[in-house]
C-alpha cells in the first residue's frame, strides 16, 4: 500500500519525460474555497501542513489541481459572517496527502463545514519513511494537536464550533479516526492474523525494526471525547482492534468487497460485527482506491492503478452513492444546516451548492 502509492504519485508528478509537471488550471467553480495552514506541535517536532476547506460565497477563481482534484477555489475569500461552523477532520490514507479525499471534503464544505486535513508526516506523499507509518497512532495525536490549536491560527480563530466535530479517514486513516473514536489497537492479534495471512496490508511495516521503535504510544487510549462522529472508510486495522469506550460516539464505517489492498472481510466488516451500533455501508465492487479522488485526467494518465476505475466500476457514482449519506450522517450527528439533498446531483459539478446563513424556508422543513 505505502510503496505503491507513493511510486505511482511520485510517477504522475514527475512524468515520464522526468520533467515536472505544471499544475492544471480548472474553471471556475462555486461555493467552496481551499487555504493552507502549519500547525508545528515541537513536542514531537512534527510540522503539520493542513488543508482547510471551507464555503465561500465567492463566484469566481480558478482550482489548481495535481492529480487529485481540489474541488476548491485557492483562497477563495471567508464568509461574510465570521458565524462557527462545525468541523469535520479528514485524515488521508498511508502515502497520500489531504487531497486524496477532496470529494468528500467539498461535499462537506459546500454544505457549510469546515474541513481541516492534515497531511501526517512520515506517512504522506513526499515525507514516508517505515518508521513513520509504523508509529501510526500519531496520527490521532495530529488530530488532537490541531484541535488544542486551532484558534491559535488568527485566520481560524472562531471559526469552529468545537462543539460539534468529528472525523473521517481513509485507510490507515480510517484507523485513526476509529482510535479517536475509542477503538483500540492489539499489535499481538494483529501479527498473529498476518503470521497466517499474505495480504498486502500484513507487508505495510516492511523494514520497520520493531526491536529499536517505542511502540508504547500504540498502547494509549487514542480517544479524544471533542470528536462526537467517526467515518472510517475502507479502515486498516481490522484483526488488531479492540472495542473500548465509544461514549456516545456515532460511527460509520464503509468498504468495497472486493478491496485488494485491505481484505473486506477482516477490516471494514470486522470493526461493523466489533461496533454493532456502528452505521455500515458495503459496496460489492471498486476496490480500495474508490473511495479517493476525483482524479484529474492527467492523475488517470499517470496514475492509472490508483485513478483508472476497474471495468465496470464508476467510482463517481460510488461516491455520489455515498457523499449524501455521510453528509446526513454528519448533520444528524454534530448538527448544522440541512441543504436540500437534491443539490448534490454531481459531486464534481461546478454549480453553487454551499449552504450559509440561516437556513431558508424550504431547508427549515429539513431541520
Amino acid at each position: 500500500m505505502r510503496t505503491t502509492f507513493c511510486a505511482i504519485l511520485l510517477a504522475a508528478l514527475i512524468g515520464c519525460s522526468g520533467k515536472a509537471i505544471k499544475e492544471s488550471e480548472i474553471p471556475t467553480l462555486q461555493g467552496v474555497g481551499i487555504r493552507s495552514f502549519s500547525f508545528l506541535d515541537k513536542t514531537r517536532n512534527r510540522n503539520l501542513i493542513t488543508k482547510v476547506w471551507y464555503p465561500t460565497e465567492a463566484n469566481e477563481g480558478t482550482r489548481l489541481s495535481f492529480i487529485f482534484d481540489s474541488g476548491a477555489i485557492e483562497g477563495a475569500a471567508w464568509p461574510a459572517a465570521r458565524e462557527k461552523l462545525p468541523v469535520v477532520f479528514l485524515s488521508h490514507g498511508s502515502g497520500g496527502y489531504a487531497e486524496t479525499l477532496s470529494w468528500l471534503a467539498s461535499l462537506l464544505a459546500s454544505h457549510g463545514f469546515l474541513v481541516i486535513a492534515p497531511n501526517h508526516p512520515g506517512d504522506t506523499f513526499g515525507n514516508t519513511n517505515p518508521n513513520g507509518i509504523f508509529r501510526k497512532w500519531e496520527r490521532a495525536r495530529d488530530i488532537t494537536y490541531i484541535i488544542d490549536h486551532l484558534d491559535s491560527v488568527p485566520e481560524l480563530a472562531g471559526r469552529a464550533d468545537k462543539a460539534r466535530m468529528g472525523i473521517a479517514g481513509f485507510s490507515m486513516g480510517g484507523y485513526a479516526a476509529l482510535a479517536l473514536g475509542g477503538v483500540g489497537f492489539d499489535r499481538k492479534s494483529y501479527e498473529s492474523y498476518c503470521a497466517s495471512h499474505a495480504s498486502p496490508d500484513c507487508r505495510l511495516f516492511d523494514g520497520v525494526n520493531r526491536a529499536k521503535l517505542d511502540s508504547k504510544g500504540e498502547q494509549v487510549n487514542l480517544a479524544d471525547s471533542r470528536l462526537r462522529a467517526v467515518l472510517a472508510l475502507a479502515p486498516f486495522g481490522g484483526p488488531g482492534a479492540v472495542v473500548g469506550k465509544q461514549n456516545g460516539v456515532a460511527i460509520y464505517i464503509a468498504g468495497t468487497l472486493d478491496d485488494e489492498i485491505l481484505p473486506f472481510e477482516k477490516n471494514a466488516r470486522h470493526y461493523s460485527n466489533l461496533i454493532p451500533q456502528s452505521r455500515f455501508k458495503e459496496f460489492p465492487k471498486g476496490g480500495h482506491y474508490a473511495m479517493v479522488g476525483p482524479c484529474t485526467e492527467k492523475g488517470k494518465l499517470f496514475a492509472s492503478e490508483i485513478c483508472a476505475d476497474r471495468f465496470g466500476v464508476d467510482r463517481a457514482k460510488i461516491q455520489g452513492e455515498l457523499g449524501p449519506e455521510v453528509l446526513a450522517f454528519f448533520r444528524d450527528s454534530l448538527g448544522g444546516k440541512k441543504c436540500a439533498l437534491g443539490a448534490i446531483s454531481s459531486i464534481s459539478d461546478s454549480s453553487p451548492r454551499h449552504c450559509l446563513g440561516r437556513a431558508s424556508a424550504s431547508e427549515s422543513s429539513l431541520q
